[in-house]
């Protein structure tokens, strides 16, 4: 049809309409059976599974276009009902989500509210039922535009460790996420 179309002249395209969204399945292992789990019209951008397994917390925006990246907001989906919720919903970008080690809270990179690109990033920290988010870098003394996307934690989930820039290079860090004190731990990746 779309080559009849073309030889026609009458190819154009509508980019603002049949988004193809990239979703999340679940698959048992025994039956290779995909079952959708994110069945809302979101486009699914990173996620991660609760230490636990029953729950996914993944970064969304509103469509595929370039344009809703600065939309892109949290949710979290229970695995077994396909019940969501949003976790932060505001504007700017909020993606790269993951749970702490005890899964109460979600860490995930920000804009911080903001849609101006040039604005600072952070690492912040919401509990995983929504609410007041945390910004662990609002006092940091580097930039997470880059790096700050990526996190390891301590066992008992009291220290996080995340590459941020410095000048012209990047440094690993660990924060104590309690205090927000951070120290270098591997300089000039």
């Amino acid at each position: 049809e779309e080559q009849a179309r073309h030889k026609k002249g009458d190819d154009v395209i509508i980019a603002d309409k049949g988004y193809k969204y990239t979703r999340l399945y679940a698959t048992p292992v025994a039956s290779w059976q995909p079952r959708l789990v994110v069945k809302a019209d979101r486009h699914v951008m990173s996620f991660d599974w609760s230490p636990d397994s029953r729950r996914i917390v993944y970064a969304a925006q509103p469509t595929p276009r370039a344009r809703d990246m600065f939309q892109c907001d949290i949710f979290e989906v229970e695995v077994a009902s396909g019940a969501d919720h949003a976790v932060v919903r505001h504007e700017g970008r909020d993606g790269d989500p993951a749970y702490t080690p005890d899964g109460r809270s979600i860490v995930f990179h920000s804009q911080g509210g903001t849609i101006n690109y040039f604005a600072a990033r952070h690492i912040a920290l919401v509990p995983s039922a929504g609410g007041k988010i945390r910004y662990l870098t609002s006092k940091f003394e580097g930039d997470v535009f880059r790096g700050g996307n990526q996190y390891a934690w301590s066992p008992d989930g009291k220290r996080m460790v995340f590459a941020a820039g410095k000048g012209t290079h990047d440094d690993l860090y660990s924060m104590d996420v309690e205090t927000g004190a951070a120290k270098v731990v591997a300089a000039s990746l």
